[in-house]
């Protein structure tokens, strides 16, 4: 039949040369097809091997596994929860989720936000310590039945997304997936054998920020145990914990929020300033300081200085009897300029009978020699003309006198903490200064000075001289003409009078009247008057806990109690309660010269890291310290100790027993450096930190340090960013290729045998 239908078939004899060359392409393509067919064959044989054998990763197991190297069936969890040696049923127990429980599991998958990323999120268990406190890690002490206690650790489940298509829709997990009556949904999962859970046996302590502005930082701390306790705070300005300006501590209010005021010195920044937080849970929690989840930033630039100017003083120096030079002095800050000065003299009745202007925009200028030789008493004062008006205090003024021809003469000017008239408190010290001035033309000798406190003012001491029933004295041995001597006199008033207390120092020099040489020469004084006293009560200071004295008017019931049992030491016989430490750790790439967290770590980058411990509670504490590495040296090797000593088999950096005393604060650095070829291992399986591109390190907060990793390891990324197929859309895909390829075979064999009929019907004559 297909003999008869090909010879019916048009063909020219005239091409039958071209059927020969057509022929023998036909022959070669059909060796094509068959080769092709032949190696699709043996990729359906490897595809199938991936199907049924699937491969495991290269980190199947690890050391945080519950079940380690995980579990495939709930045959494999029932078994491991019957183990005489295993603490898998204690475990479950410090978790109420009974071995029924554990039967009733069904399989399926968890996603890590499958229930958000707030308190009611997948909470993952492991043995190793992966994340900080501030993040929401909480350390377990599970009892076992043999005795004694395991350490256990829970974390949400989310921390472990680290590519961008993880972060924002959670990772998917195998597992089987159950219900508790007391801990609700739970699950095991498949490949680390860990549990998992919604919430846990210890309640949820944590502190945020809620804003931070330029005159204020908010924020909140919480105790689940007791949700109504005041919780103590301490905040970090400008560097972490252990190394940044400590404010606290600070009492949390019936919200559990508090505020505290951003220091002068950061509002007046320019830059930025980070503010880190440290919360001190109730007595019995696992950590004695548990770090805010976040940072907060203060913006930069929040006060504008304002432009200052002012005059700061005025000099007057005597050249003679007649002749003198007076020297201003000023300020100007923030843009503010001086423009002039204005040296004015009046009298004692008050006519201006000198006027100097000296143009300049230095910060000093002098009057030059200045003369008035009429004899009386003087006032010089100097007025500083500024882009901010014109500025004169009682500082820029002068009192002189100019004395008759070969007069000698002498003053006395009497002041108390700088000024004629103070009010002060009671018992609160205070300071008189004298200072006696040759005012004539003649060298005096023996110039006797004194100075009786009024009745309610006791001396206390003096730079020079001597205190006597309450009556200061002393002999200047020389005072050459224009010469000053200032004199010092510390007072105070020890109880509250009402009215001015008058204190009047005299001078005489028995040269300024010799017929009258016991005849007091001139006389000053100064005035004190007394605030009304205030009661003084004793209060309990309830963020430190001791008992201190304050002003009635001071009072704060947010800050002190009235009830001086609050403050019965809490701390005595060594409360663990009174132990706190703050830690906190930080990443410097020392290569590259940025901060480690906000680069990609390079192939043989060398990276300090820095660890900072800081005794914030009331007694001694005597605190282990160490680093756990294996997640960093995935990536990298220790070169520096920095003095500690590195245990190889277990990955742990420590330096021993450090004992800080209450404030006391101390810091550790070591240098790893990155492998000279960044690994490209796949990522673990059991663990999804492991081989993640990551260096994750925890020391009171964590440090997350990003790897430049090679192809293989972005590829692996994108991988398990695509949809996941199995076995059947496996081979279903691998049929349909078998197909067309052998379509495309057997139609080459097909045409080979068309043209073998025409050429021997065309040889046969038949056509």
């Amino acid at each position: 039949m297909f003999r008869k239908i090909v010879s019916n078939l048009a063909f020219s004899p005239a091409l039958v040369g071209q059927l020969g060359f057509y022929a023998k392409r036909l022959k070669k393509e059909e060796a094509t097809r068959r080769l092709g067919l032949v190696f699709t064959a043996l990729a359906l044989v490897v595809q199938s091997l991936t199907v049924f054998t699937p491969p495991e990763s290269a980190n199947a197991a690890n050391g945080s596994d519950m079940i380690y190297g995980g579990v495939q069936s709930k045959k494999a969890v029932l078994a491991e929860y019957d183990k005489l040696r295993s603490d898998f049923k204690d475990i479950m127990d410090y978790n109420g989720i009974t071995r029924a429980e554990l039967a009733n599991m069904r399989e399926g998958t968890i996603n890590s936000k499958g229930h958000g990323t707030d308190n009611d999120a997948w909470k993952t268990w492991g043995r190793a310590k992966r994340f900080s406190p501030g993040q929401g890690e909480v350390k377990h002490s599970v009892p076992l039945d043999t005795g004694g206690a395991t350490t256990i650790y829970s974390r949400p489940l989310w921390l472990f997304d680290s590519t961008s298509y993880t972060i924002a829709n959670g990772s998917t997990y195998g597992a089987f997936v159950g219900h508790s009556a007391k801990r609700g949904m739970f699950a095991i999962m498949k490949d680390c054998g860990n549990l998992v859970t919604r919430n846990t046996p210890k309640p949820d302590v944590g502190a945020h920020f809620i804003a931070a502005s330029c005159e204020m930082v908010r924020g909140k701390a919480v105790d689940s145990r007791d949700k109504d306790a005041r919780i103590k705070v301490f905040l970090y300005f400008d560097g972490p914990p252990g190394k940044g300006e400590k404010v606290g501590p600070i009492m949390t209010d019936k919200e559990n929020k508090f505020s505290v005021k951003v220091p002068e010195k950061y509002k007046k920044s320019e830059e930025s300033t980070k503010v880190w937080g440290v919360m001190v849970p109730l007595a019995g929690w696992g950590d004695s300081t548990v770090q805010f989840d976040k940072t907060a930033t203060i913006p930069g630039g929040c006060i504008k200085p304002e432009p200052v100017a002012k005059c700061e003083q005025l000099i007057f120096n005597r050249i003679s009897r007649t002749d003198f030079s007076l020297e201003g002095k000023a300020l100007a800050e923030n843009g503010a300029k001086i423009k002039s000065y204005r040296f004015t003299v009046i009298d004692s009745g008050k006519s201006v009978v000198l006027t100097k202007d000296v143009s300049t925009t230095s910060l000093k200028a002098s009057s030059g020699r200045l003369n008035i030789s009429e004899p009386g008493t003087y006032t010089a004062r100097v007025t500083v003309k500024t882009s901010e008006g014109d500025k004169t205090n009682e500082n820029c003024v002068a009192s002189f006198k100019v004395n008759a021809p070969t007069t000698p003469a002498v003053d006395i000017d009497k002041k108390v903490d700088g000024v004629d008239l103070k009010a002060v408190e009671v018992n609160a010290p205070f300071t008189y200064q004298l200072t006696v001035t040759n005012t004539g033309e003649v060298n005096l000798k023996n110039v006797a000075v004194t100075d009786p406190a009024p009745n309610g003012v006791t001396m206390q001491s003096a730079s020079v001289g001597n205190i006597k029933n309450n009556k200061w004295s002393y002999t200047i041995p020389t005072l050459k003409m224009g010469e000053s001597l200032t004199i010092t006199i510390t007072a105070k008033v020890a109880k509250y009078i009402a009215g001015s207390l008058v204190n009047t120092a005299c001078v005489n020099a028995a040269e300024v009247s010799p017929s009258q040489p016991t005849q007091t020469d001139d006389c000053d004084d100064a005035t004190v008057t007394v605030n009304p006293p205030v009661a003084v009560i004793q209060v309990c200071e309830l963020a430190s806990k001791t008992i201190i004295s304050i002003k009635e008017t001071e009072f704060d019931a947010s800050k002190h109690s009235k009830n001086l049992d609050d403050c019965k030491n809490p701390c005595e016989n060594n409360n663990p309660a009174c132990i706190q430490v703050t830690e906190s750790k930080t990443g410097r790439n020392l290569t590259q010269g940025v901060d480690a967290t906000t680069m990609k770590a390079q192939a043989s980058d060398r990276i300090e890291y820095t660890v900072y411990l800081e005794n914030v509670g009331q007694l001694p504490m005597t605190r282990t310290v160490s680093e756990e590495l294996s997640d960093v040296l995935e990536y990298a090797k220790l070169i520096q100790n920095g003095g500690g000593t590195f245990d190889e088999a277990n990955k742990v950096l420590a330096w021993g027993d450090i004992t800080l005393q209450p404030g006391e604060k101390t810091s550790r650095s070591f240098v790893i450096q990155l492998l000279h070829t960044i690994p490209t291992t796949a990522r673990g399986a059991s663990e999804p930190s492991s081989y993640d591109c990551i260096m994750t390190n925890s020391f009171g907060n964590t440090v997350n340090i990003p790897v430049a990793c090679e192809t293989p390891k972005l590829v692996e990324s994108a991988v398990s960013e695509l949809p996941k197929t199995g076995p059947g859309e496996n081979l279903l895909f691998a049929g349909v290729i078998g197909t067309i390829v052998t379509f495309f075979w057997a139609r080459s064999r097909q045409l080979k045998r068309e043209v073998k009929l025409i050429r021997k019907d065309f040889n046969m004559g038949t056509i």
